[in-house]
């Protein structure tokens, strides 16, 4: 693949931040500075210095990791982007889950931004383009009972009840395998580039033939997904030119820790599946290794391609050798090693690489269905891309059957009963072996059993906490009639007006809703201009930079101190309407045409 900058993507408490010294330009950076006249913009993703620890919020509700770190992301860029703002640069996108800032910014003001205090690194937001997809010529149905999917079906578990996201070109929403599935509504597709906001949309499909792999069912008359029972969403990385910018995947991995832009609704996936990786091989490229770190410990199971890099030895790809990570080789329907599987060891860690593999050699998925034109929408390809798939729909099934396994146990399980191939024991080609669902289902039931016994008498029970003042009662009581009590989040039981859903009143000073705000959010500005096919959205809130809004489906708003306002401007088609989110809800308005 082809890279302008970077050589990049290929399909198939506060610490201090790792890896970054202060005040760090990259070489590749410098070098483009050096070759650029002062007043060229240059997009660079700029690191700020402290960091969330994301470790401390592991076992707790997943909100309270995103609320961290948007209110860390949103105090300590403050100084950063006002200067930014008062020095012309616009268009900041806040990448609050790296604390970090994405903009095109004047070459001559790149080395001063580097050498703040508070800043860590500066380098290029990377560029990649994606390749074209080879199909290959069979079309077996092989790879399904190879992982014994089919066995886990049989125990009447399809994966309802989760949901899978994929980070890819996108997905056809019209094709009969995927259109049924899809979660639907505001949170559940996002185009960082702005391109396609309504719906989703695939003008490569590759996303959409993972998304096959991964939840598709038989409506071509063949069964082709693993878990046909979960749901899917989507973040497009790849824009309508198949690039992809760094900064985009960074929003992209932010979306599926909030994709409705609420920290207090949980509407995460289960798992994230990246059927991509950097060109690089045998390198260590730590570029996304904060967003993985931030996604297992929200524990969501993310699964990465191991690469199309084979079949030497000391092939392996970032992001899928990180520590974090769980890798994914291919096999065919042989269960012989594809030739162009990556292989081991891991770079990053020294270890086995990949973990585990699954069908990756003609195996028939979904393709492109042009809204009905084509009347066999499906395809058959080959890469470690389809062997993450397959892996993204077992850990989907496993979730479904036993929800109260955390991630780190479904790895174990995905690992301790993979059918051993190749040498004894685990290796740099094949792993633990091929994926077998079916044993891993059958392990985890094992190792997480349902409580057994007669429960404790009731005086061996710790004494029940004090209702909270002005409540109206105990905490499992219902004392104002509303249908919440204090213990499923009513925040006044003593007013019948005051609860989880309730209507807010706007600038009243109460939180009706109870979600630890008043409503103040105010669209103050929705415009489109048609001549040069611009958006405009400015927003007002009484929380100021603390409000953190974006709008729906388009990306992430500005905070200028200078004016007071949130702001988002950029080139798309005219949405008709905008839904403003931020901590305190969501405003919408209709978009005036001028």
């Amino acid at each position: 693949m082809s890279n302008k900058h970077r050589g990049y993507l290929l399909l198939g408490g506060m610490v201090c931040a790792s890896g970054a010294l202060a005040g760090e330009l990259t070489p590749d950076l410098a070098a483009r500075i050096q070759s650029a006249g002062p007043d060229d913009p240059i997009r660079v993703i700029v690191t700020l210095n402290e960091q969330v620890d994301v470790d401390r919020y592991r076992g707790r509700r997943r909100g309270d990791l995103v609320d961290a770190l948007r209110r860390h992301a949103t105090v300590t860029q403050a100084p950063l982007r006002a200067d930014m703002t008062r020095a012309g640069v616009s268009g900041v996108k806040p990448l609050w889950i790296i604390n970090s800032l994405a903009a095109e910014v004047p070459a001559r003001l790149l080395k001063s931004l580097a050498r703040r205090p508070d800043v860590a690194q500066v380098r290029l937001d990377a560029e990649a383009t994606l390749p074209p997809t080879a199909p290959t010529g069979a079309s077996p149905t092989w790879n399904l009972s190879a992982i014994r999917a089919d066995a886990v079906w049989a125990e009447g578990i399809t994966g309802s009840g989760t949901v899978v996201a994929s980070l890819d070109t996108g997905a056809d929403i019209h094709h009969p395998d995927l259109h049924a599935k899809w979660r639907g509504g505001t949170n559940s597709w996002y185009d960082p580039y702005g391109q396609h906001v309504a719906a989703p949309h695939d003008g490569h499909g590759h996303g959409t033939q993972t998304l096959g792999i991964m939840v598709g069912g038989d409506a071509g008359g063949v069964s082709i997904g693993v878990a046909p029972g979960s749901q899917w969403i989507a973040a497009r990385i790849f824009n309508d030119l198949n690039t992809a910018y760094t900064s985009a995947i960074h929003l992209a991995f932010q979306w599926t820790l909030d994709p409705d832009g609420d920290p207090t609704t949980d509407d995460m996936p289960d798992v994230v599946v990246g059927a991509w990786g950097l060109l690089s091989t045998n390198a260590c490229d730590a570029e996304f290794r904060p967003d993985i770190q931030a996604l297992k410990a929200a524990d969501i199971a993310v699964a990465f391609s191991a690469g199309n890099s084979g079949p030497s030895y000391f092939t392996s790809i970032s992001p899928a050798n990180y520590p974090e990570s769980y890798a994914i080789g291919a096999v065919d329907e042989s269960l012989r090693l594809a030739s162009f599987s990556a292989r081991g060891p891991s770079t990053c860690t020294g270890g086995f690489y990949p973990h585990v593999v699954a069908p990756g050699a003609n195996v028939r998925t979904a393709d492109l269905s042009f809204a009905g034109a084509v009347a066999d929408p499906y395809i058959t390809v080959s890469g470690t891309s389809y062997s993450a798939a397959h892996v993204g729909g077992a850990m989907a099934l496993l979730r479904s059957a036993v929800n109260a396994a955390d991630v780190t146990q479904l790895e174990a399980a995905l690992n301790e009963s993979a059918v051993d191939l190749g040498h004894a024991g685990a290796d740099n080609a094949f792993g633990h072996g091929l994926v077998d669902v079916m044993a891993a289902y059958q392990r985890l039931v094992q190792a997480t059993p349902p409580p057994a016994g007669d429960p404790p008498p009731v005086e061996e029970q710790p004494p029940a906490e004090e209702p909270p003042p002005g409540t109206g009662g105990d905490a499992e009581t219902d004392a104002d009639g509303d249908g919440y009590t204090v213990a499923n989040g009513d925040c006044n039981d003593a007013d019948a007006t005051i609860h989880p859903g309730a209507l807010e009143v706007k600038h009243d000073g109460i939180d009706q809703d109870c979600n630890g705000y008043d409503h103040t959010l105010a669209i103050t500005r929705a415009l489109y201009t048609a001549r040069r096919g611009t958006l405009e959205v400015i927003a007002t809130s009484q929380y100021g930079a603390q409000a953190d809004p974006s709008v729906h489906g388009i990306g992430p708003m500005t905070w200028s101190a200078t004016r007071g306002t949130w702001e988002l401007r950029l080139t798309t088609s005219n949405p008709g309407t905008v839904t403003v989110t931020g901590v305190e809800g969501s405003e919408e308005a209709h978009v005036s045409v001028r």
